[in-house]
């Protein structure tokens, strides 16, 4: 848990940090959509290099962000190996199969590809101007009586509460070893007995936490009822035109490449 980082936000005035939240969130949507629609190693490669060029301008070594990879390796592993095994859904243990293998190699690539222009998108985007963008995209799901002010505000919340939850993971962990505990037995199911030991005192440590939130809510007056102001206005300006066209090119490349 040391190492990941999803959803920490970094501050280092980059180009991608001056951009309009609602630009990020749009941009990012048709980003993910080109990594689905991928079906070439020409395509690929083009999504690699436009996912290195977004990092260049993010000013974010691309290694701090694989990090969060780490979780999931073990699905990825399970991915390659089942399209492997299983090419066209069926058993195939007499001959390798290169095309099952390349496949699943190629979904592996798709599901980093998504995870890291997501942790791009935390890593330029603070979790207030997150919400506020997102609010302002939804805005117009007013007309159907859908409180988009309250949705704004439990995104935000959540993803305030995402770092505060891995660090309360961190430090109970950290209090157990201290205390003796070993989180690397040779048994499987001793493994997971330790682990599942750690979820009371978080849970613990999660509610003082809400029930302090909820506190600082009451304290400034917030209510469901109440319109409310925001102390940094968002602005769509000429820089975030001409990202967003760069991102409609690359799609629209993308799926001409596709369609021959």
């Amino acid at each position: 848990m040391d190492n990941f980082i999803f959803g920490s936000y970094v501050d280092n005035h980059s180009f991608l940090n001056r951009l309009d939240p609602r630009t990020k969130l749009i941009s990012i949507t048709i980003i993910t959509m080109a990594f689905m629609w991928t079906t070439t190693p020409f395509q690929l490669g083009m999504n690699v290099l436009v996912l290195l060029w977004l990092y260049y301008l993010a000013q974010i070594k691309l290694g701090m962000a694989l990090s969060s990879i780490k979780p999931i390796l073990f699905i990825l592993v399970f991915i390659l190996i089942y399209h492997g095994i299983f090419p066209s859904h069926h058993l195939s243990l007499s001959h390798v199969n290169i095309s099952g293998w390349l496949d699943g190699l190629q979904i592996c690539i798709k599901i980093i590809l998504m995870i890291l222009v997501a942790a791009l998108l935390s890593f330029t985007t603070s979790s207030t101007e997150l919400a506020q963008g997102m609010s302002r995209l939804i805005s117009p799901l007013r007309f159907f009586h859908v409180p988009v002010p309250q949705l704004s505000l439990m995104v935000t919340l959540t993803l305030q509460f995402v770092p505060i939850i891995l660090n309360e993971l961190n430090d109970i962990k950290t209090a157990q070893i201290s205390r003796g505990v070993d989180f690397s037995p040779a048994k499987l199911t001793k493994k997971i007995q330790l682990h599942v030991q750690l979820i009371i005192p978080l849970l613990f440590a999660i509610t003082n936490h809400a029930n302090k939130m909820s506190d600082a809510l009451d304290a400034r007056g917030y209510a469901t009822n109440s319109k409310t102001t925001r102390y940094h206005e968002t602005h769509f300006r000429k820089l975030d035109g001409w990202f967003s066209l760069a991102i409609i090119v690359y799609l629209a490349v993308i799926l001409t490449i596709g369609s021959f």
